[in-house]
C-alpha cells in the first residue's frame, strides 16, 4: 500500500528523510499525518532546493486535530442530547440502575447501542420514572462517542418547533426540518404520545417514523401507551407500525416502580 510519504514524493518530486516523517506505528497501525517535521534542517534544505514552499511538507496533525474537534462540537450540538447538571453524571448504560422489571429493556438498549440483533427500531414502554429517558440518552451517547450522527427529540417540544414553521418569520419549513432529521443516523423520540393529539400531529409523527420503518433506519422510542391508547393518540397507521409483528420493531416493557418515589 502506498504510504502518505510516497504519495507526497510522487506529487512534488522531492525525496525527504524518513526519520523526519510524522508516521508512527501504534499497535501495528500507522498513525500520524504522514508529512514531515519542517524544523528539520534537511527537510528545509531539500524543499528549498526543489523550489517548493515548506508548508507543503509540514506536519498536518494540528490542523487535523482542530478539524476533528470542530466536527465533535458540531456532532454533539446537532444531537440535542439534554445537558446534565454540573454535579450530575452522564446518563450512560454503565450508570443505569439495575432494577427488577427493567432487565429486558436494559439488555435491549445495550444490543441496540452496539447495533447487534438485527432490529433497527426499538420501543421502550413504561410509566414515568422507570428509566426510559435514561436508556434513550445512554444509547445516544454511545453512538456519539463513536462519531455517529444522532438526533434526540422530546416529542412535545418537537411538535411545538414544527408548528412554529408556519409563522411568517419562520426560517425553515416543516418539510425541511423533517428531511434534516431523516438524514441523521439515529433518531430518538422521547415521550411519544404526550400532549394533545390531532390529525396534524399524527401526520408529522407518522412521516418521521414511517420513513425509518420503510427504509431500515435506526430509531428508538420511549412511550407509556398500550396499543389501544396508541391507536387513539397516534392513529391506526402509526400504531400498526409500532406494534409490527414481522420483526422490524422490537418492543420491550419496563415493569418497575417510579425510582423517584423509591428514593
Amino acid at each position: 500500500m502506498k504510504s502518505l510519504k510516497e504519495a507526497l514524493v510522487y506529487r512534488s518530486r522531492v525525496i525527504l528523510p524518513d526519520a523526519s516523517q510524522c508516521l508512527k506505528i501504534v499497535n501495528g497501525k500507522a498513525t500520524g499525518c504522514g508529512y514531515w517535521d519542517t524544523k528539520d534542517p534537511e527537510v528545509v534544505a531539500r524543499m528549498a532546493e526543489a523550489g517548493r514552499p515548506l508548508w507543503q511538507a509540514a506536519c498536518k496533525c494540528g490542523v487535523m486535530a482542530r478539524s476533528n474537534h470542530q466536527q465533535s462540537i458540531q456532532l454533539w450540538g446537532d444531537s440535542n442530547i439534554p445537558h446534565r447538571g454540573p454535579n450530575e453524571p452522564a446518563r450512560s448504560l454503565d450508570g443505569f440502575s439495575q432494577r427488577k422489571g427493567a432487565e429486558e429493556a436494559y439488555a435491549a438498549a445495550v444490543s441496540f447501542a452496539d447495533r447487534v440483533g438485527g432490529t433497527r427500531i426499538l420501543t421502550i414502554q413504561g410509566d414515568a420514572g422507570t428509566g426510559k429517558t435514561h436508556l434513550l440518552e445512554a444509547i445516544g451517547r454511545s453512538w456519539l462517542h463513536e462519531k455517529r450522527t444522532v438526533r434526540y427529540e422530546y416529542v412535545p417540544d418537537l411538535l411545538d418547533e414544527l408548528r412554529g414553521t408556519y409563522g411568517d418569520d419562520a426560517e425553515k419549513t416543516a418539510a425541511q426540518m423533517v428531511t434534516w432529521r431523516n438524514g441523521m443516523g439515529l433518531l430518538i423520540l422521547d415521550d411519544l404520545g404526550q400532549g394533545n393529539s390531532s390529525e396534524w400531529t399524527q401526520e408529522k409523527l407518522t412521516a418521521l417514523i414511517d420513513h425509518r420503518y420503510r427504509n431500515g433506519g435506526w430509531l428508538v422510542i420511549a412511550h407509556n401507551l398500550n396499543k389501544d391508547e396508541a391507536q387513539e393518540k397516534l392513529g391506526f397507521r402509526l400504531a400498526s407500525r409500532l406494534w409490527d409483528n414481522e420483526g422490524t420493531v422490537k418492543r420491550v416493557l419496563i415493569d418497575a416502580p417510579d425510582y423517584r418515589r423509591e428514593q
